[in-house]
């Protein structure tokens, strides 16, 4: 697959993890994998690393992701409907852009 599709696993697995539990459980989780992947691989670790890094932060698309999701949730009268709509787009503008930077600069 390549160094797009190692960071293309890195970002969306680490990504799904950090909509449901939090972003350093996420990739307190995820880092021994990508560590072992980078060990073993010709590729750059740090663009392994920084993709993992900002996957880790990357929780646009539940409400339960990120604490500011949840406290707006209700205020807002949100449901999970809209930050999917919302999140959904910022999520894949968000992938696509570290995705290609990291596998371009590093």
């Amino acid at each position: 697959a390549g160094i797009l599709g190692i960071l293309t696993s890195i970002y969306f697995i680490t990504s799904l993890l950090s909509s449901f539990i939090n972003n350093a459980s996420a990739v307190t989780l995820m880092f021994p994998i990508v560590f072992k992947i980078a060990s073993q691989s010709e590729y750059s670790i740090m663009s392994m690393l920084i993709t993992l890094m900002i996957a880790g932060s990357a929780s646009f698309i539940t409400p339960i992701g990120y604490q500011t999701n949840i406290m707006v949730q209700g205020p807002g009268n949100y449901t999970w409907l809209h930050f999917f709509k919302f999140g959904l787009p910022l999520f894949l503008t968000n992938a696509i852009t570290t995705i290609l930077l990291c596998s371009f600069i590093y």
